[in-house]
């Protein structure tokens, strides 16, 4: 999620169904988040003495009162907590847990891994998986790959309090060091998917620099609302108009022929990727290895890097009928970006009942809330639909399943496809 996205307030909504102040001072919330998809979502503190217990999920991440919305500390309190044991999770958020979070020297325990975790760094859970491995029976004795460490480690903690205990994560360190996490080449290609560039006719090579380049592909609509066709020297130019252009996730060029120089579009977040153009060339606003942090980025295909949150999300499909009451027009003052106006979108289908998915159209920004006797339909340009909720194993499967060059343990200087066997 952008900095500055994270850096606005949520709207407190006392009194409303979407309160983002808790009910009663020093309960576990409701509180609300930006951290886990930009929207404004409900969080709750663990382990507070008023409960309640069990606490619902999701929790708040650890710095929630040091986000805009909570960070007077006079009006926003640190709810009072039931035990000083990390494992409890309430005094995370104030640092008065007993014991230290160093990976090195915390306590091999639940407090142990709970601190540890607050961290939130793979390479200091690698420590400290490492240490706990040598006492436990099971992994004593073993060489653990450091792959196997690394993927162990990074799903041992989250932003806020683990749920798990140590033997959890030990028993899934186990696991993972059972398997065999085989990375292999499935495909030479400039993405970051397993796919072939058909080079477009009269075309021996893409006329440019740029190495995410796909050629025969457009992206529809092809031009942003407000934004005309410009003719740019050549590929790279019309990339960095994209990249400076605020709402542009990819760029087609339409090179004249025996030249370089050629027309150049800019499309939106929610564009379709369109194969088998001749002529054609696109690509995203910057490439893979141009970003400055991919940690938490995916590629949902055809250089269209999103942040996990939208792994379950499909680019092009629709689904109709409408439930009744179930369109809204999520207009831009409220969420400024496409990328906003889904999550929001989704929200809205997951308070609803009987809502199983939805579909937010653009320029229109219509919000379209089905239910069980909807029907899918595809290729839509400016579509994007998903179910009312992600699942963790969706969010999951992309770091197992695709690990974009960079994020590999075994990385070479082609793009890889990680196979799970």
């Amino acid at each position: 999620v952008a900095k500055e996205l994270l850096q606005r307030p949520c709207p407190a909504s006392d009194g409303t169904g979407w309160a983002c102040t808790p009910f009663t001072p020093g309960a576990a919330g409701p509180y609300c988040t930006r951290t886990f998809n930009g929207a404004c979502d409900r969080c709750n503190i663990p382990g507070t003495v008023k409960g309640p217990h069990p606490t619902p999920k999701p929790w708040c991440p650890l710095d929630v009162f040091s986000s805009a919305s909570y960070k007077d500390r006079d009006n926003f309190p640190f709810p009072p907590c039931k035990s000083k044991e990390a494992s409890d999770g309430c005094c995370l958020y104030d640092g008065s847990c007993l014991g230290t979070s160093e990976p090195t020297s915390a306590s091999i325990d639940d407090d142990g891994l709970a601190l540890v975790a607050s961290r939130r760094s793979t390479s200091d859970m690698k420590v400290f998986l490492k240490r706990a491995a040598a006492t436990d029976l099971q992994l004593k004795g073993q060489t653990l790959e450091d792959e196997t460490l690394h993927w162990a480690a990074y799903f041992a903690w989250q932003p806020g309090p683990s749920d798990r205990s140590l033997q959890d994560a030990l028993s899934e360190l186990a696991d993972f060091a059972q398997r065999k996490h085989v990375v292999r080449i499935v495909a030479t290609t400039t993405t970051t998917t397993a796919a072939t560039i058909v080079v477009a006719a009269g075309i021996s090579k893409p006329p440019s620099a740029v190495k995410c380049l796909e050629t025969s592909v457009s992206f529809e609509p092809l031009d942003m609302l407000g934004i005309a066709m410009s003719i740019e020297s050549d590929v790279q130019t019309c990339q960095d108009r994209c990249a400076q252009q605020s709402g542009c996730h990819h760029f087609s060029f339409l090179a004249n022929p025996g030249v370089k120089s050629g027309s150049c579009h800019l499309s939106d977040f929610s564009a379709l990727a369109l194969e088998g153009v001749a002529g054609w060339v696109a690509g995203p606003s910057k490439c893979w290895e141009d970003l400055e942090d991919t940690s938490l980025l995916i590629d949902k295909g055809h250089n269209t890097y999103v942040p996990v949150s939208l792994a379950c999300m499909q680019w092009g499909a629709s689904y109709a009928p409408a439930l009744p009451g179930g369109l809204q027009i999520l207009a831009e003052k409220d969420f400024p970006t496409e990328q906003e106006a889904t999550l929001q979108c989704q929200k809205l289908c997951a308070e609803k009942k009987e809502c199983l998915h939805f579909t937010m159209s653009f320029p229109t920004r219509m919000c379209t809330m089905v239910g069980k006797q909807a029907l899918p339909a595809s290729g839509l340009a400016g579509t994007i639909s998903g179910p009312r909720e992600c699942s963790k194993k969706t969010f999951m499967s992309y770091y197992w399943e695709l690990l974009p060059s960079g994020n590999a343990v075994a990385q070479t200087e082609t793009p890889q496809i990680a196979v799970v066997s």
